[in-house]
């Protein structure tokens, strides 16, 4: 988020646009349109229950866009919602929450005269902020405006005695986040993405015809995911984007529209999912990385689709199947084996592309590993090596078989053991 009136990152910028302003305008702008559309939508079916949009944030605490909204938008910082799972239960700020955003968000600035310096917010925003707990009775200096300069002059009021002086009320700021904010905003979040293990504070833009109590507490639910079958309840981080649409393709319609409750489009950073080359891993300029930006936008099936949720018996808490949800809870496994690849320098070209390592990971899960182990046979399952073509093992030959079932007997013996080790102990005896 920047300077509400230039899309520049650097406080004393001329009025040319700013790379980031070039490479990220058009994401908030598409943004922008899908709002537009979604309002004459949502005034076409139901006057009764207006369109909003939310700013769905990975905690509250120490997160770059919380201190950027409490300048740009602070009476929407304030009535954010938590999204209050057990995981966070008295310690709200540190989990998801929801911000309604406020009205105009989607629009351009004026114009700022020439020669006038852009204010540093911008800058901060793209940088960690101190943290601050919730619980602070004031806001930080920088998000105080000169309120008194649009206070009216008025008689002065009669002396009080020093006991009784109070420190004068400073006038309600007004919300005036926009358009240019957001794609700075998009910018930082953009970089996290690309970092692919990163932390992401930024999650999602929802836009909805619900109240945001409403949606908070369906995703508490959706956070609260009972192991299939009939098993314990364990936390779901459904505010991650990776998991998002790592496990999106492989949901049923159904399941889309149980996921989505009240909420009708749900825009995201698209995530990476393939090859990673060295020079990306080691990027911090947002508007240099290889792939461009754009938007993951989930929405429900359309009405004509039959739906046969009900039937099945899902519920929010209910929503994945067993191989699913070992899938969803290995999704970190395929960015680490790409990972280092890039440390090593290999070629994107000789790695694994997305297809082939959702395959994989699901052999892999299918043959009972899961973490290092799983990240190992997806390692040794490709040779990218250093000459020649890339080449898959085939499990199936019959010395590769041999060597396979040792492999896993041995782990089933010793579970401190790892498959990269046996594996290579064991593969000069299997040629």
């Amino acid at each position: 988020m920047t300077d509400r009136t230039t899309p520049s990152t650097d406080p004393m910028s001329s009025d040319e646009p700013s790379p980031i302003a070039l490479r990220f305008g058009p994401l908030a702008d598409s943004l922008a349109q899908g709002w537009r559309q979604f309002q004459e939508s949502a005034a076409a079916t139901s006057a009764q229950r207006p369109p909003r949009a939310y700013l769905l944030l990975n905690g509250w605490d120490d997160n770059p866009y919380a201190q950027a909204l409490e300048e740009l938008a602070p009476n929407a910082a304030q009535a954010r919602v938590a999204v209050v799972t057990p995981q966070f239960e008295y310690r709200e700020d540190k989990g998801p929450c929801l911000i309604e955003l406020p009205a105009n968000w989607d629009q351009k600035p004026p114009p700022r005269p020439t020669g006038t310096p852009a204010s540093s917010t911008a800058k901060r925003a793209l940088e960690a902020p101190p943290p601050r707990k919730w619980s602070d009775p004031y806001p930080p200096p920088w998000a105080r405006r000169e309120a008194e300069k649009t206070v009216p002059e008025t008689s002065p009021a009669p002396p009080a005695s020093p006991e009784l002086t109070e420190p004068p009320a400073e006038a309600p700021q007004p919300d005036a986040l926009n358009l240019d904010d957001l794609s700075i905003g998009l910018a930082g979040a953009w970089l996290a993405t690309q970092q692919r293990l990163a932390a992401q504070k930024f999650c999602a833009v929802l836009f909805a015809q619900a109240d945001a109590k409403d949606i908070a507490a369906h995703l508490v639910r959706l956070g609260r995911q009972q192991l299939p079958p009939a098993g314990p309840t364990r936390q779901f981080p459904f505010q991650d984007a990776r998991i998002q649409q790592r496990i999106w393709p492989v949901f049923t319609p159904e399941q889309h529209l149980i996921w989505l409750g009240p909420v009708a489009q749900w825009w995201a950073l698209k995530q990476p999912w393939g090859p990673w080359s060295q020079a990306d891993l080691l990027q911090i300029d947002p508007t240099q990385f290889s792939a461009a930006p754009e938007w993951f936008v989930a929405t429900p099936p359309s009405p004509e689709q039959p739906r046969a949720h009900a039937a099945q018996g899902l519920k929010p808490e209910t929503l994945f199947t067993p191989d699913q949800w070992k899938y969803a809870g290995q999704c970190p496994t395929g960015n680490r084996v790409w990972q280092q690849y890039a440390m090593q320098d290999i070629d994107p070209q000789r790695q694994p592309d997305g297809a082939t390592m959702d395959r994989l990971i699901s052999d892999g899960l299918r043959l009972g590993l899961s973490g290092a182990n799983l990240q190992d046979y997806v390692w040794c399952s490709w040779q990218a090596g250093e000459a020649g073509l890339p080449r898959e093992l085939d499990w199936r030959e019959p010395r590769l078989a041999q060597l396979l079932q040792d492999i896993l007997r041995q782990l089933r013996e010793e579970p401190e053991a790892s498959f990269a080790d046996l594996f290579v102990e064991q593969l000069p005896m299997a040629r």
